[in-house]
This record gives C-alpha cells, sequence and structure tokens, in this order.
C-alpha cells in the first residue's frame, strides 16, 4: 500500500472528516505577548533558529504547539530538562528542544562619557592649550595622514567650534590657528587641552 492509500485509509477509518484535519493542520499556532525576559537572568537562554513550545517533552499526537518563537527570542529555563527537552516558563510555559537554546547574550551597553570641563563650552574663537604634543590632523582620525602641523606643550589654539567622537570616545576639535585640521582633544574623561592662561 502507497503513502497516499494510507492515508486515506486513515482518514475514513478514523473519526476525523477530511474538512476537520484541514481546519487542524492550517491552524495557526495562537500569538502571544512575549514577557521581558532578561538577559542577565542565571536562567535566560534564547533561541538559534524558529522553535515550537509543546505541551509536553515530546512530538507525540497528544502534545499541542503553544506557542512558535523566532530566532533570538529570550526564554527562561525552570530546570535541567531531560531526554532532550527543556522545560520553560517564559514566555509562556511549555518544553522545547534543548539544542535549539543557547545562553543569552547580554545586550551591551556604553559606559557613561564623562567629558572633561575643558572640553565643555569648545564654541568658535576659544583658545586652548595643549597639554602635550598633539598633532594636527587633516581629518578626525587616528594616523590620518598627511600631518598639517604639529603642537608643542604649551602652544595656543584657536577653535572653530567642530567637534566629533569616535568610536573609542575620542573627542576631536577643529582648531584654525596655528594650523587649520584637527587635533585629538581628549577621550574617556581625560584631556589633551587645557584653558588657555
Amino acid at each position: 500500500m502507497n503513502t497516499q492509500a494510507a492515508l486515506i485509509a486513515l482518514l475514513i477509518s478514523s473519526s476525523f472528516s477530511s474538512a476537520t484535519l484541514a481546519e487542524t493542520l492550517t491552524q495557526p499556532a495562537p500569538s502571544l505577548t512575549l514577557a521581558a525576559v532578561s538577559a542577565t537572568d542565571p536562567n535566560c537562554r534564547q533561541t538559534n533558529r524558529t522553535v515550537d513550545v509543546l505541551s509536553e517533552a515530546s512530538v507525540s499526537a497528544t502534545s499541542q504547539t503553544l506557542a512558535t518563537l523566532a530566532p533570538e527570542t529570550k526564554v527562561k529555563i525552570t530546570g535541567v530538562g531531560s531526554n532532550g527537552w527543556v522545560p520553560i516558563s517564559e514566555p509562556v510555559a511549555g518544553f522545547v528542544i534543548a539544542r535549539h537554546l543557547t545562553l543569552c547574550t547580554p545586550i551591551a551597553t556604553r559606559p557613561t562619557f564623562t567629558q572633561h570641563p575643558t572640553l565643555t563650552n569648545l564654541t568658535a574663537g576659544m583658545c586652548r592649550q595643549a597639554n602635550l604634543e598633539l598633532a594636527v590632523r587633516p581629518r578626525p582620525a587616528v594616523g590620518a595622514e598627511p600631518r598639517v602641523g604639529g603642537l608643542n606643550q604649551g602652544m595656543k589654539m584657536t577653535l572653530t567650534g567642530e567637534t566629533v567622537m569616535d568610536a573609542e570616545s575620542r573627542l576631536w576639535l577643529r582648531i584654525s590657528v596655528p594650523f587649520a585640521g584637527w587635533i585629538s582633544g581628549g577621550q574617556e574623561g581625560g584631556t589633551n587641552v587645557s584653558l588657555c592662561s
């Protein structure tokens, strides 16, 4: 007997009509409002693919699909599980296949940058003085070449009022005198310049 004939025989012998079976197979999993699971919770895991949450720790006919979770959805495990299944309590209580979970990835937060007092009120025409030897660059980037010039410790400069913060929290200051270009004003709360005396 081929597969199609076996399926037809099963339909005829069961109490399901074909309309009921088709309705059952096409019903979507219920939608749910996801609870927030903290990435710092030791029981936090996240899905590494689309995952079904089932009512039982098996794919048997009696186990129902309670929800379908998208990849990288955070869940809260409630035990170690067994036979490849692990119980979860959030965002919906049920069971998932353990291999489809990974440790939660914490959300990276950038530390708060505290600006040094000499790096505030950087309006056009303001004077600053170099605390150390500084390269004057053609653009606000470490190692940008060719160098426009250099400032010796104690030399005064005039600001244009234009600043740029780079990815490493380095504040670049555009100057007009004694050279037109960019200098590193400081990084992570430190400063390379001071108020003019």
